[in-house]
This record gives C-alpha cells, sequence and structure tokens, in this order.
C-alpha cells in the first residue's frame, strides 16, 4: 500500500485540528509543514509521505512509491486514541 484515504472529516473544529497536529509529531519520521504547500511531512527510510486534508477524508501518500502499510496502521492507532473515534481507511 502506498497511499490511504482516512476516516478524518475535511471540516473539523479547532479543537480536533490541534489534536490532530499532535498526531502528526508522534509518527516515526515527522519532518514538519512542506513550506511550499504546507501539507504535514514525514521522511522514512524507504521514502517520504504527505498528508492533505481532502473531502474524502485525510489523504496519506508516500513517493516515491513504497509500502507503508505498518506506518498507516500505527497512524490509524494513534490517531484512534487521540481523536477518540476508529480511525481507518475509509474505503474500508
Amino acid at each position: 500500500m502506498h497511499e490511504a484515504s482516512l476516516n478524518i472529516a475535511y471540516e473539523m473544529d479547532d479543537t480536533t485540528s490541534e489534536t490532530l497536529e499532535k498526531v502528526y509529531q508522534q509518527l516515526p519520521g515527522w519532518q514538519g509543514y512542506d513550506a511550499y504547500d504546507n501539507c504535514p511531512r514525514w521522511r522514512l527510510p524507504q521514502c517520504e509521505v504527505i498528508a492533505s486534508v481532502e473531502p474524502s477524508g485525510l489523504h496519506l501518500s508516500s513517493f516515491p512509491e513504497a509500502d507503508i502499510s505498518a506506518w498507516i496502521e500505527q497512524f490509524c492507532q494513534v490517531a484512534s486514541s487521540e481523536l477518540g473515534f476508529a480511525v481507518h481507511d475509509a474505503a474500508e
């Protein structure tokens, strides 16, 4: 898997947005926000991961394409704990 759309709403209140930022910082490889497009970014050994909030949910992608299934699973676990609801791939 090299991308996923998670069931985190496009429109969120300030509290949810702040909590999501705390989630970002807990994940391995956290680099901060990209200066060009202000998207959250992580650097993993095999690739870079970029997130963007889309109408379909929070979209995570790897560049170059790499299997980031374990990392996405960890993201979902941390986000579920912090946000207080089960976070998962919206396609499931």
